[in-house]
């Protein structure tokens, strides 16, 4: 898993830009003297400004997402016998789990030169620059602070899901995981994750606390040419869980390179 190798990085287009306006052989600054003084703080001001650009963040629903028809146990098979008969029947049933639920579909985006009220230029990207996209049930997780750790045990313990057969550590059973989000966080490795039937492979993060709900992010990685559940195209499909049959609420986050 990972953002391809290729990906833009910001921060270092501003090392290059800050140096060379402000190298004493730039025309542009005539007279002007430059301390080293102003000269970093400049420097660390476009350094934070675009690790703020680079950083994943909160996404939009466009529209209210659409609720496919729910899965439903099929009708007891039956059969006939009459007296005398000693018959040999295996059977099998499925059941449909109270402690997960998904959501899959296509991302697009952009990339923005604003301020807090207006746009100077955008930047159309979408599922072919690839990135990630998230889900957590805190709205303003903070993903600097991500980390893998015994994320699963821990995610486990915080939705009580014990030794169930579908509880999350018997679902998340991998990990060699990995997600690489943009500066400043950076790849995450040995990862608890599952891979889903239809090649999907999701990861949880976890952080210092990872006790609560709120501690924790389910992520994927874009598949621009990803397929979802009923064969439907899609660039991401994530399993998160929740709690028996009462609504959970979970907040988007993406990130487009």
């Amino acid at each position: 898993m990972g953002v391809n190798s290729s990906s833009r990085k910001i921060s270092i287009k501003f090392i290059y830009i800050t140096f060379a306006f402000l190298s004493e052989e730039n025309p542009l600054l005539g007279d002007i003297k430059m301390n080293w003084k102003t000269l970093f703080t400049i420097f660390g001001a476009l350094i934070i400004s675009a690790g703020l650009v680079a950083a994943i963040t909160g996404a939009t629903i466009d529209a209210t997402p659409s609720t496919n028809p729910r899965w439903t146990a099929s009708s007891g098979a039956n059969d006939s016998l009459i007296a005398g008969d000693v018959k040999n029947a295996n059977i099998s049933s499925s059941s449909l789990t109270d402690k997960w639920a998904s959501y899959y579909g296509q991302v697009s985006g952009s990339i923005v030169l604003a301020d807090a009220s207006s746009k100077v230029y955008t930047w159309g990207v979408g599922a072919a620059n690839a990135g990630e996209v998230c889900l957590s049930q805190n709205t303003s997780y903070d993903f600097t602070g991500a980390q893998a750790g015994s994320a699963s045990t821990a995610a486990n313990t915080a939705w009580g899901y014990g030794s169930a057969t579908d509880s999350i550590n018997a679902t998340y059973t991998g990990t060699a995981g990995s997600i690489t989000l943009n500066s400043p966080v950076g790849t995450i490795s040995n990862l608890a994750n599952v891979t889903l039937i239809n090649g999907f492979v999701d990861v949880i993060l976890g952080n210092t606390a990872s006790s609560a709900k709120s501690d924790f992010a389910f992520c994927t990685n874009i598949n621009p040419s990803g397929v979802a559940v009923g064969g439907v195209a899609a660039d991401y499909e994530i399993m998160v869980p929740v709690d028996g049959n009462a609504a959970e609420t979970y907040a988007f986050f993406v990130e487009l390179n």
